[in-house]
């Protein structure tokens, strides 16, 4: 069964729920529409699926078809796995990115690789309160900048993310740009603020998160 949702003046939502696996497709037209959120969107964003989003083993597949945004170009797949429960009850959620967006010059190219598992730490029982949930994230990631400058990008200290906060509340990341020494991203013990600290050589010095 195939069924058209018109959710704004810019996508039609069809969403494909005989195939195996479901697919979901938002698409934003053959040409550029200016969209709620103040950027311009065009062609297919596309969801496939299997199993529902609480249960072992569901999955889900985000991916392009000559998608853009503001005239840059989105490729890749985002893949998300239900790992069902860990060792301390709790579910967690494997997550594999490898996208890039070639930007509208056509001359730069910035690419995101990331590799990183997830945990529900608090809120999975209250499922239609989104914001009593709280994640732990481990992993690590690698790119390149807009500037053509690549990283690496390791979680020393899980990163705690509240879904009612819009910043990382504790944890720490260290970040080794190409040819530039190490830096050291602490986001605190816990509080829900904009304060972080970056270490680099053995210095230390606050930061202001945006």
């Amino acid at each position: 069964m195939k069924n058209v949702y018109e959710k704004s003046n810019c996508a039609t939502v069809y969403h494909d729920t005989s195939s195996s696996p479901k697919v979901l497709t938002i698409d934003f037209g053959s040409v550029n529409c200016l969209c709620n959120d103040g950027r311009n969107r065009r062609a297919e964003v596309i969801v496939s699926y299997e199993g529902r989003c609480r249960g072992t083993n569901s999955m889900h597949t985000i991916s392009f078809n000559d998608y853009y945004v503001n005239d840059n170009q989105v490729l890749g797949t985002k893949t998300v796995l239900n790992n069902g429960l860990n060792s301390d009850g709790k579910i967690n959620f494997s997550i594999e990115v490898d996208g890039s967006i070639v930007k509208s010059n056509s001359t730069d190219t910035i690419v995101w690789v990331s590799s990183i598992t997830s945990t529900w730490e608090e809120g999975h029982s209250t499922t239609f309160n989104w914001l009593d949930d709280v994640y732990t994230i481990t992993g690590n990631a690698s790119g390149v900048n807009s500037a053509g400058i690549s990283y690496t990008i390791n979680i020393t200290s899980p990163l705690r993310m509240a879904l009612n906060c819009r910043w990382i509340s504790s944890g720490a990341i260290e970040v080794k740009p190409e040819g530039k020494l190490k830096r050291l991203v602490d986001y605190g013990a816990g509080s829900c603020d904009a304060s972080a600290t970056i270490t680099i050589a053995g210095i230390s010095f606050p930061i202001v998160l945006p």
